[in-house]
C-alpha cells in the first residue's frame, strides 16, 4: 500500500508531501491546478520514461520518493526484492526515490540501492495499477480481453499447468526439429564420410603408428650400417673362433675352481658370472633383431608415408593426428546412424507431451467457457446502474483447433456489447462509444477487484463524460473496489468525490511571480466548501454549501 509521496520541483509543485490511508482516497482541484501532479509523480516511481520537461521552471532537477508498507501476504513482491537485492533494514516497508535531471538523465533507488529504469518497472508492477482513460482503449485488445477473463476467473492453477505443458512440449518438439535438421545435414554428407573413413582406414592407423613407421623407415634406410654392425658384435661375442663369450666362460671357471684356495676371489667372480650372463642376453637381442632386417624395404616404408603426408595434406592435420582425424569421423557416421533411433523415440516423446497439453488445454478452456458466462451476467449487471439501462455485454470463447498450441492456450476471447434494446451484440470496436467503453472498464474492474493482487489501484478520470445518478454509482464501485484495495482516485465529479474516505485537494497559487502547485488533506468543512465548489462551478453559495453538506451525509450512510 502506498503510505507517503514526496515531491520536490515536479510540474508546478515546488515542494509536496501527501501521507495516504488505505480505502477510497479521492484527488479533486481546479482546471490546472495540477491534479496530474500525483499520477506523473507516481507513473515516475513506477518506471515511466522521464522527462525534462516535468522539472519546475528555473529548477535542474526534480525529485520524488515514495513509501509503500508491505504485508505478509505479498510473497511475489518479497521474493521479487530478495532476487535483485533491493531489501532494505525493515522488511515491511519499501522506499523509491526518483531523480531526474534538466539533462534528461534519470537515476532510481530501491531502499538506497541504485537501480535500472526496468527493475523499477518490473517491481512497480506489484505495487501499483494505474487506469486512466487509455484503460478502456486497452478493452479493444484481445489478449487484454483474455487477461481480464482469466483474472475473473481466478483459474492461475490451471493457467500454470497449461504453461508448463507448454513449456515442456516446446522443448521436446524444438529437440525434434534440431534432430531432424542434424539428420538431413548428416545425409547429404554421409557418403562423403565414408569415403574418406576408408581412405584413412586403408593405412590400418592407431595411437603413434605414424612415429612407429617413422622409426622403420629410418631403420630401413641404414639398413646396411645397422648389419654390417650388428654382425661385427655378433662375431665379437660368439661366432669367431676366440669369442668372447666362450673365453670370458673358460676363465671365470678357472677362477670358480681356486675360489676355496682364494675365498677374496668370491665377489670377483660373481660379477664376472652375472657380466656373463647379461652378454647372453645381449647376444640373443641382437641376433633377434638382425633376423627382422630387411622384412620392409625403405622403398615400400617410403611410399607409405607418402600416403600419410598426402592424406594429412587433405584433412589440414599433421600425420600425427590422422588417427585422432579417424576417431573424429567415426564418431561423425556414428552419431549419424544413431540418429533414426533417436528421433523416433523423441517422437513419441513429442506426441505423448502434446497429448498432456491438450488435456490441460480443455481443462483449462471448460473453465473460461463457465467464468465467460458468469462475467456476462456480472458486467450486464453492473452497467445497468452506470446509464446504460439497456446495455448487455457478453464475453465469448472460441476454441481455435487450427492453430498451434499456445503458452496461454488456443482460446480466442471476444468481448460484445449492445448499449440499446433490440440492437444486435457487436464487438466492443464496433459497438461502444469512448463513454461507454470507461464505464465498462470500471464495471470489469469492480468484479475484478477480489482477484486483484495488487495493492493499489489508480483512476484518472475515469468518469470522463458521466453526471448524476451515474457518478454517483461510479462512487458507489470505487468505493468496492477500495473494500479489497487501496484506490486513489482523480475526478472532478462531486457524487464521487463524496464516496471517499479521505479527500485530496490540489491548489495553485502565485508567490513571488511564481504559479505552485499544493496538495492538501481536507477535514469536514473543507470537503464540503471543496463539494460545493464542484456542485457550484466554482461558485460558492449558501446553496451549494448545503447541498454538498447533505451529499456528503448520504454517501457516508451508503445512500
Amino acid at each position: 500500500m502506498l503510505d507517503q509521496l514526496q515531491v520536490s520541483n515536479l510540474a508546478l509543485s515546488s515542494k509536496a508531501e501527501v501521507d495516504f490511508a488505505q480505502g477510497f482516497c479521492c484527488i479533486t482541484g481546479e482546471t490546472g491546478a495540477g491534479k496530474s501532479l500525483l499520477i506523473d509523480a507516481l507513473s515516475l516511481i513506477l518506471g515511466a520514461r522521464s522527462d525534462p520537461s516535468l522539472i519546475k521552471s528555473g529548477e535542474d532537477k526534480a525529485e520524488v520518493s515514495a513509501w509503500f508498507s508491505i504485508s505478509s501476504k505479498e510473497r511475489e513482491l518479497r521474493d521479487f526484492i530478495a532476487r535483485e537485492d533491493l531489501a532494505g533494514d525493515d522488511d515491511n516497508s519499501l522506499l523509491i526515490r526518483r531523480v531526474i535531471s534538466l539533462e534528461g538523465k534519470s537515476r532510481a533507488y530501491v531502499n538506497g540501492h541504485s537501480c535500472t529504469q526496468a527493475t523499477l518497472k518490473a517491481l512497480g508492477k506489484f505495487l501499483v495499477a494505474i487506469h486512466g482513460q487509455h484503460a478502456s482503449v486497452k478493452l479493444i485488445d484481445p489478449d487484454e480481453q483474455l487477461h481480464l477473463l482469466d483474472s475473473f476467473a481466478g483459474i492461475e492453477d490451471k493457467l500454470e499447468k497449461v504453461r508448463e505443458a507448454f513449456s515442456e512440449y516446446s522443448k521436446a518438439r524444438l529437440s525434434l526439429t534440431a534432430l531432424a535438421q542434424e539428420q538431413k545435414a548428416g545425409a547429404s554428407i554421409y557418403k562423403t564420410l565414408r569415403y574418406e573413413l576408408e581412405a584413412l582406414r586403408s593405412l590400418d592407423l592407431s595411437e603413434g603408428s605414424y612415429e612407429h613407421l617413422e622409426q622403420a623407415y629410418d631403420k630401413a634406410v641404414h639398413e646396411e650400417e645397422v648389419s654390417l654392425a650388428l654382425a661385427s658384435m655378433l662375431n665379437l661375442l660368439s661366432t669367431s673362433e676366440h669369442n668372447l663369450l666362450e673365453e670370458l666362460e673358460s676363465k671365470t671357471q678357472a677362477l670358480e675352481k681356486i675360489l676355496p684356495f682364494a675365498k677374496e676371489l668370491s665377489p670377483i667372480v660373481e660379477s664376472l658370472v652375472n657380466s656373463t650372463n647379461l652378454l647372453v642376453e645381449c647376444r640373443d637381442a641382437l641376433e633377434s633383431v638382425s633376423l627382422n632386417l630387411g622384412q620392409s624395404s625403405a622403398q615400400d616404408l617410403s611410399e607409405k608415408m607418402s600416403r600419410y603426408h598426402e592424406l594429412a595434406r587433405r584433412f589440414a592435420v599433421s600425420p600425427q593426428d590422422l588417427y585422432t582425424k579417424t576417431l573424429e569421423l567415426e564418431e561423425k557416421i556414428g552419431r549419424f546412424l544413431s540418429l533414426k533411433d533417436e528421433i523416433a523415440k523423441l517422437s513419441l516423446e513429442v506426441k505423448s507431451l502434446k497429448e498432456a497439453y491438450e488435456v490441460a488445454e480443455q481443462d483449462l478452456h471448460e473453465a473460461r467457457v463457465a467464468a465467460a458466462m458468469v462475467m456476462s451476467e456480472k458486467v450486464s449487471s453492473l452497467i445497468h446502474d452506470l446509464a446504460m439501462s439497456d446495455g448487455r455485454f457478453e464475453v465469448r470463447v472460441r476454441f481455435d483447433e487450427s492453430a498451434r498450441p499456445r503458452k496461454l492456450g488456443r482460446d480466442e476471447v471476444s468481448f460484445y456489447f449492445s448499449a440499446n434494446l433490440g440492437e444486435d451484440l457487436r464487438t466492443l470496436g464496433q459497438a461502444a462509444s469512448g463513454g461507454e467503453l470507461s464505464r465498462l472498464a470500471l464495471a470489469i474492474e469492480t468484479i475484478n477487484s477480489k482477484n486483484n493482487a495488487t495493492p493499489t489501484m489508480v483512476f484518472d478520470e475515469v468518469d470522463a463524460g458521466i453526471s448524476g445518478r451515474t457518478a454517483s454509482s461510479v462512487g458507489d464501485l470505487l468505493h468496492k473496489i477500495a473494500s479489497y484495495s487501496q484506490v486513489l482516485c482523480v475526478t472532478h465529479l462531486p457524487q464521487v468525490a463524496a464516496k471517499a474516505d479521505r479527500h485530496f485537494l490540489v491548489s495553485k497559487q502565485t508567490l513571488n511571480g511564481k504559479v505552485t502547485s499544493y496538495v492538501k488533506v481536507l477535514d469536514q468543512e473543507g470537503r464540503i466548501n471543496e463539494l460545493a465548489r464542484m456542485m457550484g462551478g466554482n461558485l460558492v453559495s449558501n446553496t451549494t454549501l448545503e447541498s454538498a453538506k447533505e451529499l456528503l451525509e448520504r454517501s457516508k450512510d451508503g445512500s
